[in-house]
């Protein structure tokens, strides 16, 4: 990323080196003195042996994550320590909601998942927790030196067979269609706050956006368009100034923040703000 992070561990005292695949976001970084080099890892440009090796929202990308893993830990000292974080999969997997799906990740995890992946790459996982918000997963393993017995730690055991998830799935989609249909049919005014987590059923259904609004907190995206729907993405604003007849927030981690904010601040009555994960459970 920025070398937020970065920064804040040279803060700390520690000796940082830092791998980006983005030029922009590698040059950021360099302006704050984090020694970072650009490139994917496992790269040339970063070699030696290290205590610590930290990524965070970067595992869910890789295609081969134990071998990923399993690069790291021949990297570190005996006793030395892999961490960081992944998105939190556990609660879409559960209600089978389709949103979780983006083009850009290769794994779904869930605490079982992690922890398998882990071991599988061979290192010791002393942690593993879900974050307080934002619907992330920690985690927190060390490499074990070469005559180690590894001690037996209990990790949360999540089964997802392929059989249930495809129900699930298709249970989702149907509760989604029979949502926008209900509005339709009473001619009401639909909204879709963070918009980017229904397009997955929007795609699905083949749905157009007749009577549909996209709303969202993030001002980068006012104005702009998710293709090839044309509903405009609108802001917080214009929603408090012209609020749709019903509302379905979309995000799982932030939704009932989301809710009490806009009905103190809209018209619209709380009755008519529906949250995803009370819709599908």
């Amino acid at each position: 990323g920025l070398g937020a992070l970065s920064a804040e561990m040279t803060d700390r005292g520690a000796i940082v080196t830092a791998i980006e695949p983005g030029r922009r976001a590698c040059e950021e970084a360099q302006k704050r003195g984090i020694n970072a080099h650009r490139g994917f890892f496992p790269s040339p440009a970063v070699e030696g042996t290290y205590d610590l090796i930290l990524h965070t929202t970067v595992m869910e990308h890789i295609e081969d994550p134990v071998n990923f893993l399993g690069h790291q830990l021949n990297m570190l000292r005996p006793g030395g320590y892999v961490a960081g974080s992944v998105p939190n999969c556990s609660e879409f997997l559960q209600a089978g909601d389709i949103s979780i799906f983006v083009h850009e990740h290769w794994s779904y995890f869930s605490c079982d998942s992690l922890a398998a992946v882990l071991q599988h790459a061979g290192a010791d996982v002393i942690e593993i927790r879900p974050g307080d918000v934002g619907g992330t997963l920690f985690f927190f393993a060390q490499r074990p030196a070469a005559d180690a017995v590894l001690p037996d730690r209990s990790v949360p055991q999540e089964r997802f067979d392929s059989d249930s998830l495809k129900v699930r799935f298709e249970r989702s989609i149907a509760v989604f269609a029979d949502f926008v249909r209900s509005s339709r049919e009473q001619n009401l005014n639909l909204g879709l706050y963070c918009p980017a987590r229904a397009l997955n059923y929007l795609a699905e259904l083949n749905l157009d956006c007749q009577n549909l609004r996209f709303f969202d907190d993030d001002p980068n995206l006012k104005g702009l368009y998710y293709p090839p729907f044309n509903a405009q993405i609108e802001s917080r604003g214009s929603f408090c100034e012209s609020p749709p007849d019903r509302l379905l927030i979309m995000s799982r981690s932030f939704g009932s923040r989301i809710r009490s904010a806009l009905a103190e601040s809209a018209t619209l009555s709380a009755e008519s703000i529906f949250l995803i994960d009370e819709l599908m459970g």
